[in-house]
């Protein structure tokens, strides 16, 4: 599939082959014709375009009288030609249309070019193909009917006439354009990915807009992945793509497009290949039907890769190339040189047939079987002649006389016989003397004679005669001979000189090596067949069969030597080529080879490189480590890989600023010994080794591990902040709630009937005050937990944990710990259980209950601060429970998408036993203002709040919606609001739980840290507004308990327990954790201590406790230690029993808190809390370990 190009002008002195030069006129009368004396029919044969001549004559009409060989050659289409013009169509040729006017006509495919001469001759001469094909369809081309050829680059040489096509109608050029990590990334058809070869960088930036497949970036995968395949393939490969068969093709098929590259680029194959298209369209056709492969076997394809036209053989192969529907949208043809094996077939079948002339009567038989013989390879010998010498055999007798000018005086040459000369060109001397200078032949007649070796002729030094430059179309591919050889015929019998062979040469052949080893061979063999007609039968026979074996020897020499040639230019065009450095050592670690790739990395010179200078290049650091892995590798003879420094630096552009990145350069090295042999003593005869720059990957791991330990450092610093804020901000928090609740319990509890109403006023006015520090301080508790929870989601450091909770009993907990809030906004609340839950039952289930628990706090108290203004205050909570995913919330609420940018957080570990999956619905529906259109798209946004107005009448940072949405998310869920003005809001969300299979629908159920819940017997509660006593309650079962205070702030302290004796508690105090082991050795923990009956008291001499209250930042000794002591006491038993230790901390990260269980806390308080929400965790602890003496003092 590859165009015929035009031969070139030949360069002077190229020894590579013999030259070519400008075809010398058919006529060769005159040996040196004027140029006056050429005719338009010597230009017409030497023409390579089909061309025919018309004649006019009276009586005949138009009667064709001459075809150029370039016409002969095409016998399709001469017979075609042929045909039409002996019709009588009036669409050919001949037809009354050929009269009218002379123009470019399209016919038989073809674009002819009509020319008159004379007003007698009229021309035809083909220009290039049509886009119809029809035997006898007339066009009438418009001016732009011949080629205008798709846009090229500028410095793109245009295509020969050869391929010039009409582009009006043509569909398959025209059609549409669009039809359409750490591993590298090596697709070079990707703009951000670097051209691995100048070859691949000029086909990235070939306009390929201008050609039916469009833009690189537009191009399907399928053909930028067969593009990687056939650019990166060494063999010659192209592909065809497309309804127009655009093509494309790799470096190695460069040469055989020849001058019509780069202009093929993106053209159909028909405007390159010429008359070769219409052979080969067939098996592409054929192809694309069957979907099978098609194989052309040894195709002849002409070539001018040299700067002259070579004869070449290919075999091809024919893949078509898939498409996503199954058809066929291109085609991959794959090329495999067979020139040499071809040729070398050829010339082999020669030299045998030659070598079988046998015995005969004389030498004019023989030379006349010789020279029938060799008419037989039409291309390797265009002509040949026969020279006998007179008297040869009288003269020869003498020895060094024979060559004497004298003696070569007497001899005389006589023309014997010819071949492959027609009778125009027959001007070969019949005869002459063979004097150096008796002609222009005799003297190289001569040196041959002398040298009794080949002599060869060229035109392009003027040493080929005129009569010599023969030309037969039926030979050697109609070429003028260029060069020949003059074989002198010596036998083997007394030395014999009997003649000369001058036989043409292969002007499509280098006369390399390869040939003229075959001429040597084939001297040879005349001689040795010429001297059998002479020698004894015997001797003739052991000379066959020394020949026979010489030639098998000759032939296999031959074959060996040039596939081993072969193969040692492929390797070096390979390891030259590598971006890889490539090296050879002998076993004495001598180097003998090394590309350019490992000059290039380590910085050497390749003059100065030598055994004693190649470790010079290392890093001074490194080169103990090189030479001891060395060793291991001559002397152990096991492969070694290695990582290490040279002493070039390494430069680089940083492509972010471009700026100059300068650092040390680092190989990776990889060898391996090639033994001599395959036993175990074989000595290494090579090493071979690789190298490869790895200085980019040494110095992006120094950068990444300098950024991760900057982002750990980073990492350390903002948790050390986030501690030390959260802990400043949570501890006096913590004493104001606690303060302030102390306040609204003592005013609740100890109002006197006798005190005046200006006095009960009074009170009045310090418990609502108190009441507004506690919204305040549960406030600012709420701005400190969001800012964690972000800084957490912005680390995707938040772990979700799921436990078994049940969401009624988690949703009655909410509502009462804002049970006093609300009473105090005389707002009234509801739970409602939807019928979805009652119906699907999902009991206790797996989800994360704190994480659930800050939502519903959010919408809670977001719902409280936006009610309690409003003359209607109405908050209604409600949970449902599906199998499948919601679409919408209660009251119609539209869910926020999620977001899909979003990092999954890292996983927990399952702690418990998974059922099938249930969504979980809660819902927050309020009496207050609700929001417009434009507010709502604001929510779920952060630090996003409806308008400006929200922030001065109603406080918030406006972080709390945006959490919901985003620990919603991050449990499977989504969230989303329905609201109007005026008529309040409802808030909704999902989250995605399990059924837990351990669970129990009737049992206690799990709550916050581990609590169990007081199983419930009603799944609907309801507040009002209405109550008497907006203080906190007294809390019944808090009488008796025994609590050490472990506290090192003497606020707190001194707070916390006033609080718990009001509560009716006993308390002690600690400083630290020393002092309070020091309190346990004292108590009823020690051993010995334990009560014998439930009536029975301590000794006064131990102190009764129930639970610890432990504070983890402690001087002297820290919280977390002296609980980890206290179990330690108690596993060696020198505590009687359990200890109940609940921590109280303002370290509210949860690795913090679960550090803190992990020690052996039983249960984890952040501060700030209130007494009323501590109690009921005291209680709990208290009736779980307490001993049946203790439960019945606590319950009296």
């Amino acid at each position: 599939m590859l165009a015929r190009s035009t031969p070139g002008v030949d360069e002077p002195g190229d020894s590579d082959r013999h030259q070519r030069s400008d075809s010398p006129p058919t006529d060769f009368m005159k040996p040196c014709p004027n140029f006056e004396d050429t005719s338009l029919k010597e230009f017409l044969e030497l023409d390579d375009r089909p061309t025919f001549v018309l004649e006019k004559q009276i009586s005949l009409g138009w009667t064709l009288v001459y075809t150029n060989s370039a016409l002969r050659k095409d016998q399709p289409l001469s017979t075609a030609v042929k045909s039409d013009l002996s019709s009588d169509d009036k669409h050919s040729p001949l037809g009354e249309e050929v009269e009218n006017e002379v123009r470019d006509e399209s016919w038989h495919g073809c674009l002819w070019k009509k020319l008159m001469v004379r007003e007698r001759w009229l021309v035809f001469q083909r220009t290039g193909y049509s886009t119809t094909t029809g035997g006898h369809a007339l066009i009438r081309p418009t001016s732009t009917t011949i080629l205008e050829r798709p846009p090229v680059p500028t410095d793109a040489r245009s295509l020969s006439q050869e391929t010039v096509v009409g582009d009006d109608g043509d569909e398959d050029i025209n059609r549409d354009k669009t039809s359409l990590g750490d591993t590298p990334v090596i697709d070079w058809t990707r703009p951000s990915v670097a051209a691995p070869t100048p070859y691949v960088q000029f086909f990235k930036s070939f306009d390929w807009a201008s050609t039916p497949l469009g833009p690189i970036d537009s191009w399907p995968p399928q053909l930028r992945t067969v593009c990687n395949t056939v650019l990166a393939d060494d063999e010659p490969g192209l592909i065809l793509w497309g309804p127009a068969l655009s093509m494309l093709y790799n470096q190695a098929c460069v040469d055989l497009i020849g001058q019509k590259h780069p202009a093929a680029l993106g053209t159909h194959p028909k405007h390159v290949f010429g008359e070769l298209w219409y052979s080969i369209s067939a098996l592409i056709s054929n192809a694309k039907r069957t979907g099978k492969l098609s194989k052309q076997q040894n195709m002849y394809l002409p070539l001018n890769r040299r700067g002259w036209l070579e004869e070449t053989y290919w075999t091809f192969t024919i893949l078509p190339l898939l498409g996503p529907d199954g058809t066929a949208v291109g085609i991959y043809d794959r090329f495999v040189e067979s020139t040499v094996k071809r040729v070398v077939e050829r010339r082999m079948s020669m030299l045998v047939k030659v070598g079988d002339l046998g015995s005969y009567d004389d030498l004019k038989a023989f030379w006349k079987n010789l020279l029938d013989t060799l008419s037989l390879n039409t291309l390797d010998t265009p002509f040949a002649a026969v020279y006998s010498v007179a008297n040869a055999d009288e003269v020869e007798q003498s020895s060094e006389a024979s060559t004497s000018a004298s003696t070569m005086a007497l001899k005389t040459c006589h023309l014997e016989a010819h071949v492959g000369i027609i009778p125009e060109q027959n001007i070969l001397p019949s005869s002459f003397s063979l004097s150096e200078h008796a002609s222009e032949l005799s003297t190289y007649l001569v040196e041959a004679w002398r040298s009794d070796k080949p002599v060869y002729l060229h035109t392009h030094d003027g040493s080929l005669p005129c009569y010599l430059q023969l030309q037969n179309p039926d030979r050697c591919f109609g070429d003028v001979c260029q060069s020949a050889v003059i074989l002198p015929i010596r036998f083997t019998l007394e030395h014999m000189l009997v003649g000369f062979v001058i036989k043409g040469i292969n002007s499509r052949r280098p006369l390399d090596e390869d040939y003229k080893t075959y001429l040597n061979l084939l001297h040879r063999r005349i001689v040795d067949a010429g001297a059998s007609t002479f020698l004894p039968a015997e001797e003739h026979r052991t000379k066959a069969l020394q020949r026979e074996e010489s030639l098998r020897l000759a032939s296999t020499l031959l074959l060996r030597t040039h596939e081993a040639e072969l193969k040692q230019n492929r390797f070096m065009r390979l390891a030259e080529r590598a971006p890889i450095g490539m090296g050879l050592y002998d076993s004495d670690s001598k180097p003998i080879f090394f590309n350019d790739a490992y000059f290039d990395m380590t910085g050497q010179n390749r003059g100065e490189f030598s055994a004693f200078t190649w470790l010079d290049h290392i890093h001074d650091d490194d080169i103990d480590y090189v030479v001891n892995e060395w060793k291991k590798l001559a002397d152990e003879r096991i492969p070694v890989t290695l990582q290490h420094r040279v002493k070039k630096p390494w430069r680089a552009i940083d492509k972010a600023d471009g700026s100059e990145i300068v650092g040390e350069t680092w190989i990776l090295s990889s060898a391996f010994p090639e033994p001599t042999g395959d036993g175990p003593d074989a000595l290494p005869a090579l090493i071979m080794g690789w190298t490869i720059d790895i200085s980019h990957q040494k110095w992006a791991e120094k950068i990444q591990r300098q950024r991760l330990e900057d982002a750990l450092e980073n990492k350390r610093q903002s948790e050390n902040f986030i501690d030390i804020t959260s802990h400043e901000m949570r501890n006096p928090l913590s004493a104001i709630l606690q303060s302030a609740d102390g306040i609204s319990t003592l005013i609740a509890t100890h109002t006197a009937t006798q005190l005046t109403s200006d006095m009960r006023g009074l009170l009045q006015l310090i418990q609502d005050n108190a009441q507004t520090i506690i919204l305040c301080a549960q406030h600012q508790k709420r701005i400190v937990d969001d800012i964690l929870t972000l800084s957490k989601l912005d680390s995707n450091l938040l772990l979700v944990t799921p436990d078994k909770v049940d969401p009624i009993a988690l949703a009655n907990h909410v509502l009462k710990m804002y049970e006093a809030e609300l009473a105090t906004h005389h707002i009234s609340y509801s739970l409602h259980i939807e019928d979805g839950y009652n119906t699907l039952q999902p009991g206790i289930v797996l989800v994360d209950p704190s994480r659930l628990l800050q939502v519903l706090i959010n919408l809670l108290t977001n719902a409280i601060k936006f009610t309690q203004l409003r003359s209607e205050r109405r908050i209604t909570l409600s949970i449902n429970a599906s199998l499948s995913k919601p679409t919408e919330g209660l009251g119609g609420a539209a869910f926020v998408p999620v977001n899909s940018s979003r990092r999954n957080p890292p996983a927990a570990p399952a702690l418990h036993a998974r059922g099938e999956p249930v969504y979980v619905t809660f819902s927050v529906r309020d009496s207050g203002r609700g929001l417009s259109e434009n507010e709502r798209k604001l929510l779920f946004l952060r630090f996003s709040q409806t308008s400006p107005r929200t922030h001065v009448q109603y406080g918030g940072s406006g972080l709390g919606l945006f959490i919901s949405r985003e620990l919603t998310e991050i449990q499977g869920g989504q969230i989303g609001v329905a609201s109007e003005p005026e008529k309040g809001s409802t808030f909704s969300f999902y989250v995605k739980t399990w059924r837990s299979v351990e669970s129990n629908t009737t049992g206690a159920r799990a709550t916050l840290d581990g609590a169990v819940a007081i199983p419930f017997t009603s799944r609907s509660i309801a507040g009002s507004s209405t109550r008497s006593s907006r203080g906190t309650k007294h809390l019944k079962g808090a009488n008796g308990i025994n609590v050490l205070v472990v506290e090192d702030n003497i606020i707190n302290q001194k707070v916390m327990a006033n609080q718990l004796r009001g509560l009716g508690c006993i308390v002690h105090v600690a400083n630290h954790g020393g002092e309070a082991l020091d309190i346990l050795a004292m108590s009823t923990y020690a051993p010995n201590s334990q009560s014998i009956s439930a009536t029975e008291t301590a000794p006064k001499s131990r102190i009764e406790l129930d639970v610890v209250m432990m504070d983890v930042e402690m001087p002297v000794m820290d919280g977390l230690t002296c609980v980890r002591k206290i179990r330690e006491l108690q596993r060696e038993e020198l505590l009687s029993r359990h200890v109940p230790i609940i921590c109280i901390t303002a370290n509210a990260r949860e690795a913090q808190i679960a550090k803190a269980k992990a020690e052996g806390c039983d249960l984890v308080m952040t501060k700030p809390f209130r007494i009323p929400e501590l109690v009921p965790q005291m209680q709990l602890l208290v009736q779980k370990y307490s001993t049946p003496r203790h439960q019945a003092s606590h319950n009296t």
